[in-house]
């Protein structure tokens, strides 16, 4: 699956890591600083477990269209962020918002109808470009609005956990 991370810091990153590790083609799109350093040592997930995975990293979203893309900013870039990815975003590519804050899905919903809220407990930190994680916690995913009906885009979070 192409997965885009528009907003890789620290919970980006994670999703995307894990996202990658389990063989799914993801690119981070966030800070440049950020990602030259992704790019040149990789991303090292230090916790529960130590892996390092190689993801693409880029400061502007891709030419190609991700079959799901996964907002990690902070709710006050969402309308910025999507403007900056209008472009990759086709009708069916997901968007996922896992980000804290109110609003962010309606705001996707005008560029797809295929929205995804998602709420995690997960923890995550950038210490000198490597990235601290607490132990795995529970990430809930369900369509947005709710009425309608969950897609097996999902199945790729059941497939890298």
């Amino acid at each position: 699956m192409k997965i885009c991370i528009l907003g890789a810091g620290s919970i980006g990153s994670l999703f995307g890591a894990i996202l990658a590790r389990a063989g799914n083609d993801v690119t981070l799109i966030g800070r440049e600083e950020h990602m030259r350093a992704i790019n040149d040592k990789g991303l090292k997930i230090i916790g529960v477990e130590e892996f390092t995975v190689h993801p693409k990293a880029v400061t502007y979203a891709p030419e190609y269209e991700p079959d799901l893309i996964i907002l990690a900013t902070k709710s006050y870039s969402t309308a910025y962020a999507l403007s900056c990815a209008k472009h990759c975003i086709g009708k069916k590519t997901w968007i996922l918002s896992i980000q804290n804050g109110l609003g962010n899905e309606d705001l996707a919903l005008k560029y797809t109808k295929n929205v995804l809220g998602g709420i995690t407990t997960n923890g995550a930190m950038l210490e000198e470009w490597e990235l601290l994680s607490g132990q795995v916690r529970d990430t809930k995913i369900g369509v947005y609005p709710k009425e309608r009906q969950l897609l097996k885009s999902c199945k790729v979070f059941n497939d890298a956990a």
